[in-house]
């Protein structure tokens, strides 16, 4: 990307930012709020205080690595929207090992880490194969098993895996017991949740940019997803290709709830993993499926899911301004104001 390119794209990002903070501060004051509070709370939720934007980049780690998983996918041509069931697959993997093994600390780790991408890759596997065999659109079969995993999970723990108090007696929560201290991802500090699972999610990525960006690897998978003809007729072996690339983006989703169970919640707990699929979704389609951009796009959304718990917290705004304001940035984003506003200069320069 030239410097130039790179000047578009960001100018494209900011534009859409302010479109969406513009018209959110429209809406608050038709309906009465304080437009101050709101940016006020925005700011210091993001990098206010030092901790918080570690709570920034907590939310960014999840974010990071689900919207990776589903970028791969989309590279072969499929839209795996399973990223949520896989996660949520994932992360009772990692909760059940974890806690069933009494492992060394480092040992503890990985194995907690592979059963959770185990689970993601396993829960990928009936429709990635299903695809491949049959052709079965990839995009119900993954979007029902979503609603599938969430259930089964819930039915699973509450059935073998419940967690009990003291007295034996059982509670209220659908979660497991709290995985062993040995399997517990290291924190930063005490006041924020952020842990070890952010250079994790970062180093995956950045060996995914490399992997899709300069191996022949990369160039098959980007081959099958956008010439499936002229990859067959090189000698690319299509189906192949994309039935491991699916694979590959339920192990990463698996990845998210093993990171999640491991660094952050310590357990599995019924709920708590909600949307991260579907958000991690909007940043690979943010980061127009490019590897490198999945960075900002993760932070932009990092900054989003941030600010939604503090503002619920600390001012009488509803929360779901902040659902509005990404609707609105994705919306500004998708019609692409710098385009539309270069073309009108073109067009008044040439008359």
């Amino acid at each position: 990307m030239n410097k130039s390119s790179l000047t578009v794209s960001l100018s494209r990002y900011v534009l859409a930012a302010v479109i969406g903070l513009l018209v959110a501060s429209l809406i608050l004051q038709s309906q009465g709020y304080p437009i101050t509070e709101f940016l006020s709370v925005l700011a210091t939720s993001t990098v206010g205080t030092p901790y918080a934007f570690l709570d920034v980049l907590r939310w960014m780690t999840p974010l990071l690595l689900s919207g990776l998983a589903f970028l791969i996918a989309a590279r072969v041509g499929y839209f795996n929207l399973g990223v949520e069931g896989q996660i949520y697959i994932g992360s009772l993997f990692s909760a059940v090992i974890t806690h069933v093994l009494p492992l060394p600390p480092v040992l503890a780790l990985l194995v907690g880490i592979l059963a959770g991408m185990a689970g993601g890759l396993i829960w990928a596997y009936p429709c990635a194969w299903l695809a491949k065999r049959f052709g079965v659109n990839e995009v119900v079969t993954t979007l029902m098993l979503n609603y599938v995993a969430v259930l089964i999970t819930s039915f699973l723990v509450k059935q073998f895996f419940l967690a009990t108090t003291v007295n034996g007696g059982t509670i209220q929560t659908i979660t497991t017991d709290e995985i062993e201290a040995n399997a517990v991802l290291p924190t930063f500090t005490p006041y924020s949740a952020l842990n070890a699972g952010l250079f994790i999610a970062v180093a995956v990525t950045a060996v995914a940019a490399f992997v899709l960006g300069r191996m022949r690897t990369g160039y098959e998978l980007r081959a099958v997803g956008e010439a499936p003809k002229f990859a067959k007729y090189s000698g690319i072996p299509v189906a192949r290709r994309k039935f491991q690339a699916f694979l590959v983006s339920g192990a990463i989703a698996g990845l998210v709830g093993a990171l999640e169970t491991q660094g952050v919640l310590h357990s599995f707990i019924a709920g708590s993993l909600d949307n991260m699929g579907f958000n991690g979704m909007l940043v690979s389609l943010v980061a127009m499926n490019n590897p490198i951009g999945l960075f900002a796009s993760a932070l932009f959304f990092g900054v989003l899911q941030n600010s939604q718990l503090v503002i619920s917290q600390v001012t009488t705004v509803s929360s779901y301004l902040i659902t509005v304001v990404s609707a609105l940035f994705i919306l500004a984003f998708a019609a692409n104001p710098i385009q539309f506003i270069m073309k009108t200069w073109r067009a008044r320069r040439e008359r």
